[in-house]
């Protein structure tokens, strides 16, 4: 038996190698696969970012929005507006308007119903993403004045104690 060494083995036979059509290609494939590829990961980075902010408007704007209504502050001014600076640095490009406007039901003829009680008030977050304005708007109802009516007056209970020993409530049989 020979020994033969690693490098003693001909040139041409058993090497591997890519060929020049080969390499040609798999640069064409790469050419076409990488630009899709990267505007892939761009419209991912686009989504995640107007995701982001939508998310975090729709939580100032909730939480505004419910300050607004437990404090009253809409019936002082029917137009009004702030930023969300107070809440944190990373929320100062957050500002918001709201406006109280009257509510009509749609298909309700005015003259069917009793004066107005309801007010609708709008809450607009608004931010700036990639030098466009962009907002998201909350909506709800808020009694403009107080309920009219015998169903408005507040329920009294001559005898508020209940039971047996009071007499007011019987055994079954």
């Amino acid at each position: 038996m020979k020994n033969r060494s690693p490098s003693s083995k001909s040139s041409g036979v058993g090497a591997r190698g890519f060929t020049l059509i080969e390499v040609l290609a798999a640069m064409v494939l790469i050419a076409i696969v990488l630009p899709v590829a990267m505007k892939g990961i761009s419209l991912a980075a686009r989504a995640a970012s107007i995701a982001k902010h939508r998310t975090v408007a729709a939580q100032l704007g909730s939480s505004k929005l419910q300050e607004i209504v437990a404090t009253g502050q809409w019936e002082s001014s029917s137009n009004l507006a702030g930023d969300f600076s107070l809440e944190g640095p990373e929320y100062q490009d957050y500002t918001w308007t709201a406006q109280v406007q009257q509510w009509n039901q749609r298909g309700v003829n005015q003259q069917d119903i009793q004066p107005q009680t309801l007010s609708e008030l709008d809450l607009k977050v608004i931010w700036k993403s990639r030098g466009q304005e962009q907002f998201l708007t909350f909506s709800t109802l808020v009694y403009s004045n107080a309920p009219q009516g015998p169903g408005a007056q507040p329920a009294t209970n001559t005898n508020p104690k209940r039971g047996p020993s009071m007499g007011n409530v019987t055994g079954g049989t």
